[in-house]
């Protein structure tokens, strides 16, 4: 397993999903490259192309990932790729639910964020490969510090916003630790780029959120944490894809996570450069990046007992409280070989 822990809006009512927009990563300027490129270690050449190989790669994911930043600027994976001809797209989104809309929707093929279990409950055809982080100081519950929001309990009859409404297991288990059932206040769903107004004016209560959201607002002393996920959410994030696509391409995502790994060895390695990196790519004040940096536990192995014990008591969370109707098929919405393989296991 690598890893690598580091030393160092305002409307509380449903939004509409932003469109996910591809960018790929030769439209990034080429002085934005040379810090990583400058600091690349020797890798070892790409794979000549065993077994399938798809048109594209197409993934998504979300600010905080460091690793995906040095994989797009270095092209690791333009490089693994291009005796098969294969065309790299990244996009980055600000929550999970607009990459679960793509996959579905098969504008995406793989994406890295929280597992989907309701969306994977719904019948999509998701499948989950690989886990690449455990962080569970990175999700909190917030209230300004003026207000009269002290503890979870004080949510009693409030408004809540999550960026995933009642989809989301953090802010369901710090309800029911101090026995407060979910309707117990109200959750509203409000996208992260609009929480901070969203608390600020008070149109909201408290906010459920997760770096870089939670640090952006902790650092310029806008909000206090009342609970992060610390012990009880162990906060797994996995790398997924279409179900389509893994099956019929298992060496290509095989190969993927072995040149995720390269670039996560990277990140381990070169701390400093990668955490500059981290600031530059998603504009961070460096008090920012410091603060996410310092509570995320980056790692790349395939899913374990603690993770799908996790998983499987959020599924049984969501069934009875009424979130999705049925618990996913875990035989097919989990692959434990696919990670193994990459690692040599």
């Amino acid at each position: 397993m690598w890893n690598t822990s580091s030393a160092s809006s305002t409307a509380p009512s449903i939004l509409a999903l932003p469109p996910v927009s591809t960018t790929p990563a030769a439209t990034k300027p080429a002085e934005a490259a040379k810090p990583a490129e400058a600091a690349k270690p020797a890798q070892d050449a790409p794979a000549t192309g065993s077994g399938n190989t798809p048109p594209d790669i197409r993934l998504g994911f979300q600010p905080p990932y460091v690793a995906i930043w040095v994989m797009q600027r270095q092209q690791l994976l333009e490089e693994e790729f291009r005796a098969n001809n294969v065309k790299v797209q990244f996009q980055k989104v600000l929550s999970p639910a607009p990459m679960y809309e793509a996959l579905t929707g098969s504008s995406l093929d793989m994406g890295m964020g929280g597992p989907p279990i309701p969306t994977i409950a719904a019948g999509r055809p998701i499948k989950v490969v690989a886990l690449t982080e455990r962080s569970p100081k990175t999700h909190a519950i917030l209230a300004k510090p003026d207000g009269p929001i002290k503890k979870v309990e004080d949510l009693k009859g409030k408004k809540l916003a999550t960026p995933l409404g009642k989809a989301y297991a953090f802010p369901l288990r710090a309800f029911e630790r101090v026995g407060l059932k979910d309707t117990d206040a109200e959750i509203v769903t409000v996208e992260n780029n609009e929480g901070r107004s969203a608390l600020l004016t008070g149109a909201i209560d408290a906010w459920a959120t997760w770096d870089p959201f939670y640090a952006s607002v902790e650092a310029e002393k806008q909000a206090v944490k009342l609970v992060d996920g610390d012990p009880f959410y162990p906060n797994y994030v996995t790398l997924f894809g279409r179900t389509d696509f893994i099956e019929k391409y298992p060496d290509a995502v095989v190969r993927f996570l072995k040149t995720y790994a390269k670039a996560l060895k990277w990140v381990n390695e070169n701390k400093a450069e990668a955490l500059k990196i981290f600031a530059e790519e998603n504009q961070y004040k460096p008090e920012v990046a410091d603060l996410t940096w310092a509570r995320r536990n980056y790692l790349l192995d395939a899913p374990n007992d603690e993770f799908m014990n996790d998983i499987k008591d959020q599924a049984k969370m969501y069934v009875r409280l009424g979130v999705t109707k049925t618990e996913p098929n875990w035989d097919t919405a989990i692959d434990m070989k696919l990670a193994k393989q990459a690692l040599g296991g």
